[in-house]
C-alpha cells in the first residue's frame, strides 16, 4: 500500500522521503504556484491516494519538515492543516514539550526539572543550557523548538520493482487550447526528466494518459529502440502521441507523462546510448547544469521558456 502512495506523491513532487510505512514529506517548494492555491494541489494529492487505496490521508503543509509533521498530526484522519512561516512560533510554543519531535517521556521529565514545560519554554532556554544536558542532540531540539529545520527533505525512495516514473497535472478548468496543453507537457516532460536523472535510470517507453472532459481516461505509448532520459525526446514523444490521437479535438481535464521500461544507467549504455554520433551531447551538458541550479535553488528556480504559458 506504502508503495502506492509513494508513487502518487511522486507525481508531484520530485522529492519525497518515506518517514515510515505510513509517513512520508514532499517538497511542493514552488510548484503549489502551478495550482489555485495549496489547498487545490492538497485536495488532488489526498483524492487520488483515496481513489487508488480507498484510505484517507491527514495532511500538514509548513515551511519544513518538522513542522509539517507537527501539523499533520491535526485534524485527523483526514485532515489539511497549513502552518504558514509567520505562525510557525504560535503553533508550537503552546504544545507540552514532549511533543517535540525527539523528547521521550525521560527527557520530558529532565526538561521539566528546570522549568521547561511547554515548546515554548524550551524555546527561550538558553541553547547552551540545553546543549549541556543533552549533547548535541540538545542544540537541534532548540532549533526545532524555534521552528528551525535546517534538513531539505531528503529524497530516498525508489523501490526495487519500480516501473516507471510519471508525472501528471489536473486542470483547474477543461481546455483543449494547444498552447497551454503543450507547455505543460514540456513541463511535465522535464520532469520526468529531472527524476529519471535523479535516479540515474534510463526509460525506452513514453506513455501519454488524458482524461476526458467527459471523465473517460485514455492511454498511449510509444516504444523506442534506444533508452532516454531527455525532456526534449520525451517531450517529442509525448507531443507525437498527442496530435497523432486528435487529443485536442476535445477538451481535457488530466494529462500525464510517464516513462516505462527502466533500468539504470550503466557503462554500458552512457547517454541513452548513442555511440559515435551524439547530436544530443550539448543538450546533455544542459540538463547537468539545471540538475545543479535546481538541487541548489529548488525545483522551481529555472524552467523552458515553453513552459511559461502553462
Amino acid at each position: 500500500m506504502s508503495v502506492q502512495v509513494m508513487e502518487i506523491l511522486k507525481r508531484y513532487s520530485p522529492a519525497v522521503e518515506p518517514v515510515s510505512i505510513d509517513e512520508s514529506f514532499a517538497d511542493i517548494t514552488g510548484i503549489h504556484e502551478r495550482y489555485d492555491d495549496i489547498e487545490d494541489l492538497i485536495g488532488l494529492i489526498k483524492k487520488d491516494i483515496r481513489d487508488a487505496t480507498g484510505l484517507t490521508a491527514s495532511v500538514g503543509v509548513a515551511p519544513n519538515r518538522f513542522v509539517a509533521k507537527m501539523a499533520s498530526s491535526f485534524n485527523k484522519p483526514d485532515g489539511l492543516t497549513i502552518i504558514p512561516p509567520d505562525r510557525v512560533r504560535q503553533f508550537l510554543w503552546g504544545m507540552p514539550v514532549e511533543h517535540l519531535w525527539g523528547v521521550g517521556p525521560k527527557s520530558a521529565q529532565a526538561l521539566r526539572r528546570i522549568g521547561v514545560n511547554t515548546i515554548g519554554d524550551l524555546a527561550k532556554t538558553p541553547e547552551s543550557k540545553i546543549k549541556a544536558m543533552f549533547g548535541i542532540m540538545g542544540t537541534a531540539l532548540h532549533k526545532m523548538a524555534n521552528g528551525d529545520d535546517g534538513d531539505e527533505v531528503r529524497e530516498s525512495y525508489l523501490e526495487s520493482n519500480t516501473k516507471s516514473m510519471g508525472h501528471e497535472h489536473t486542470f483547474a478548468r477543461d481546455t483543449n487550447d494547444s498552447k497551454i496543453i503543450l507547455g505543460l507537457l514540456l513541463y511535465l516532460s522535464d520532469r520526468v526528466s529531472r527524476r529519471l536523472r535523479q535516479h540515474k535510470c534510463v526509460g525506452r517507453t513514453v506513455t501519454l494518459k488524458v482524461r476526458r472532459s467527459d471523465f473517460q481516461r485514455v492511454t498511449r505509448a510509444i516504444s523506442l529502440s534506444r533508452y532516454i532520459d531527455n525532456e526534449q525526446q520525451i517531450f517529442h514523444c509525448a507531443r507525437k502521441l498527442l496530435l497523432d490521437n486528435r487529443f485536442l479535438d476535445h477538451p481535457i481535464r488530466l494529462i500525464g507523462v510517464g516513462v516505462s521500461n527502466l533500468q539504470k544507467k550503466t557503462p554500458e549504455n552512457p547517454e541513452q546510448n548513442l555511440i559515435e554520433y551524439d547530436p544530443l551531447d550539448k543538450k546533455i551538458r544542459v540538463d547537468k547544469v539545471l540538475d545543479c541550479l535546481r538541487d541548489k535553488h529548488g525545483e522551481e528556480s529555472i524552467f523552458f521558456a515553453g513552459e511559461q504559458i502553462f
